[in-house]
């Protein structure tokens, strides 16, 4: 988007937004002044405005999967042009740019550092600074604030099912690491899970490995846990809320030329199905030597 810039008054600077997206996403303030923009007097505006909000003094950290910011001990440079610079790389790790080139002033931020009317917040005050220092503007710059952390017991209240133990269950996923720790799969089934399947992938390094994902009841949440660090090799996994629908099911029994059989019979949702208990067609199938087919049908 762009505008024909308007001067309003001596000291407001007007201009346009641009958003850049290819690999991240770009935002640009790009504001004209009346006069040719003086560079040390903008590093003396930005290091005003960082003072009175440190909160924005940091560096992205991406650690393996993680990724944080921590304080960035660099000092911050004004640059000369209206090139578009990668950020972090190219910003000694800030997540913002200042340039100028001419009478302009380019702002650019990656969008991880302020989504929302923070960044615009910081950039005024930057422009606020700056005229003060060139034209004795005369703008009051008081502390800017950060916003109050959040209060996660708070948020956690307001979670319509917080606090519930009776929800449909509870999906445990985590990377096992070697193929003898599928063998964990049906012990995870005699300790109470509902459901546990494997499904492969590729780990790191390129290594191929596989993924355990094991459904459990809410109220089985932490002794699935120990469990699955007691059965497999990994060091961590990851817990997720999730629904689980089902279908109403009965169990009958069907007499066959070889004994009874157990019948589930489930509907529900305009579904109507039957199916034989596999343990017991597989117990049949083995004693008496003979394939499941043949349970049913006799030859």
């Amino acid at each position: 988007m762009t505008e024909t810039p308007t001067r309003y008054s001596e000291f407001l600077p007007q201009g346009a937004m641009y958003f850049y997206r290819e690999k991240h996403i770009y935002c640009r303030y790009q504001y004209l002044l009346k006069d040719p923009v003086d560079p040390a007097l903008l590093q003396q505006a930005v290091d005003a405005a960082l003072d009175a909000a440190d909160y924005f003094k940091m560096k992205l950290v991406r650690e393996k999967r993680d990724v944080y910011l921590v304080e960035n001990d660099r000092p911050f440079t004004v640059r000369l042009g209206s090139e578009l610079r990668a950020m972090p790389e190219e910003t000694d790790g800030y997540l913002f740019n200042v340039s100028c080139e001419g009478d302009t002033v380019f702002f650019d931020w990656f969008h991880f550092l302020a989504d929302g009317h923070g960044m615009a917040r910081f950039l005024t005050r930057i422009l606020m600074e700056y005229c003060n220092r060139r034209y004795d503007a005369g703008f009051a710059c008081p502390a800017m604030a950060s916003a109050p952390a959040y209060d996660m017991q708070a948020l956690v209240a307001l979670d319509p099912t917080a606090g519930e133990e009776d929800l449909p269950g509870l999906a445990l996923a985590l990377a096992l690491r070697s193929y003898a720790d599928r063998l964990a799969c049906q012990r995870l089934l005699e300790e109470g899970a509902l459901d546990v399947y494997t499904l492969p992938g590729c780990m790191k390094k390129g290594r191929p490995g596989w993924q355990l994902v094991a459904l459990c009841d809410v109220s089985h949440k932490e002794h699935l846990i120990r469990q699955v660090f007691a059965q497999t090799s990994t060091t961590g996994l990851r817990v997720r809320r999730c629904e689980k629908h089902v279908l109403d099911y009965t169990i009958t029994t069907r007499e066959t030329p070889y004994g009874p059989v157990r019948v589930k019979k489930a509907q529900g949702y305009g579904v109507r199905r039957s199916k034989p208990e596999y343990e017991d067609m597989a117990r049949i199938a083995r004693e008496h030597k003979i394939t499941l087919k043949q349970i049913f049908h006799r030859d």
